[in-house]
């Protein structure tokens, strides 16, 4: 996949798809199980810190670790557009 490629729903899959996986449950029930907590999805920073790597070598990106990134870490929605929008600033 291009950078060029990468969308806010590419990779929300992806990190449900993570996320389930370490959890050993489908990821359609964990997506309902995000989304009956909220729009933003939230979940837990520390577990999303360790998707991090993952999702950046799947969209071939790297994600700034500043402030920005920090405070997405606690919602799938918005670390997804935080990818996003690095793969749009990399592809310039």
């Amino acid at each position: 996949m291009s950078e060029a490629d990468v969308s806010v729903e590419d990779v929300e899959d992806i990190v449900i798809e993570l996320l389930a996986e370490r959890h050993g449950i489908e990821a359609a029930e964990l997506r309902e199980q995000l989304q009956a907590l909220g729009e933003s999805m939230p979940v837990d920073s520390v577990v999303m810190v360790t998707v991090l790597a993952a999702v950046e070598q799947h969209f071939g990106v790297r994600v700034a670790a500043d402030e920005e990134t920090a405070r997405s870490l606690s919602s799938v929605r918005q670390f997804a557009a935080v990818v996003a929008a690095a793969a749009a600033a990399e592809k310039g």
